[in-house]
Formats: structure tokens, C-alpha cells, sequence
């Protein structure tokens, strides 16, 4: 064989893991080449976040955990990290073109759109502060001494169960 056909078949293995499906992706993909591989490649991975492959981008790093929302670049960290919302601006020491902004932006816009926040009806205690419900009407009201019991007995005889009986002391 040739050298350069050595050559170009070695270029294609090494390009491979940044091969994307859609043209926005490729352009992406050649965004994070040039300009974040030097210090986020499989093998460097500063801060644990990689360029090599768009799912790596996607996954993100330890500092700020998963960096693309899909189909919401201005809520991805990664977007807030490039165009300096967030410190430190990356690339460490220039601005990135606003071209090349837009390119990722483009990719994150194609990617399938994330739930964003839970429903009026869904209620996610960790992330929201409490709200007083009214408690749910029960069919067992005897068995209800304080409000909460309601939340607890209407959840049983939704899915057609008895509590138990009290326990002895």
C-alpha cells in the first residue's frame, strides 16, 4: 500500500468519533475540533468534559454537569461557557467567532427538545417550593385523623388497597 493511502485511511480512524449524522452536527463537530480538543480531548478531558465524540459534549463534565439542553441553546451551559455568561469564557484566553456560536447553537436547536419543567399538575418537591394542596376527598374518611392521611388514603384507593390496621403499642 501507498503512503498516502496510509495516510488517509489513519486520518479517517482518527476523525471518526467526530462524525456526525447532520450537517449541523459536522459543523459542530469541527467547531469542538478546532478550537476545544486541545484541552477536552478523550485523552485531556479538563474538567472531565470531551470533545471527542457530540455525545461527550452533550453528557458535559463534573463543574456544571450536562451542557446541552436539546432544542434550547440559551439554556445550555455550553452556549452561556462559550459567549462568556458564564466564567471562565471558553475558549480559555480568545472569544470563539460568532459564527461558530451560531453553528453550535444550530446543532443544540436540532437536537430533540428536553422537558424543561414538570407540569402545573406534577408536583417536584426538591425543585419548587412548597405549595398548601387541599386534601384529596376519600371514600374512608374514618380512617383520616390529619390532612396528610387524605394525600396517603386517596393513593391507596386509587390503586384499590386498604390500609393496614393499626399496630399495637
Amino acid at each position: 500500500m501507498n503512503r498516502p493511502a496510509l495516510v488517509l485511511i489513519f486520518l479517517s480512524i482518527i476523525c471518526v468519533p467526530l462524525r456526525a449524522a447532520t450537517p449541523k452536527a459536522e459543523a459542530a463537530a469541527r467547531v469542538f475540533a478546532a478550537n476545544c480538543a486541545g484541552c477536552h480531548s478523550a485523552q485531556a478531558k479538563s474538567s472531565d468534559f470531551s470533545v471527542a465524540t457530540l455525545d461527550a459534549v452533550i453528557a458535559g463534565g463534573k463543574k456544571h454537569g450536562r451542557s446541552v439542553v436539546g432544542g434550547h441553546p440559551e439554556q445550555s451551559p455550553l452556549v452561556k461557557i462559550l459567549k462568556g455568561e458564564v466564567a471562565p469564557q471558553m475558549p480559555m484566553g480568545k472569544a470563539l467567532a460568532a459564527a461558530d456560536i451560531a453553528a453550535v447553537e444550530a446543532w443544540i436547536r436540532e437536537l430533540p427538545a428536553e422537558k424543561i419543567a414538570a407540569s402545573k399538575d406534577e408536583w417536584r418537591w426538591p425543585y419548587e417550593k412548597p405549595v398548601k394542596r387541599t386534601p384529596p376527598a376519600v371514600t374512608n374518611a374514618a380512617w383520616v385523623k390529619n390532612p396528610i392521611d387524605s394525600f396517603i388514603l386517596s393513593k391507596l384507593e386509587e390503586n384499590k388497597l386498604k390500609p393496614a390496621p393499626k399496630a399495637n403499642k
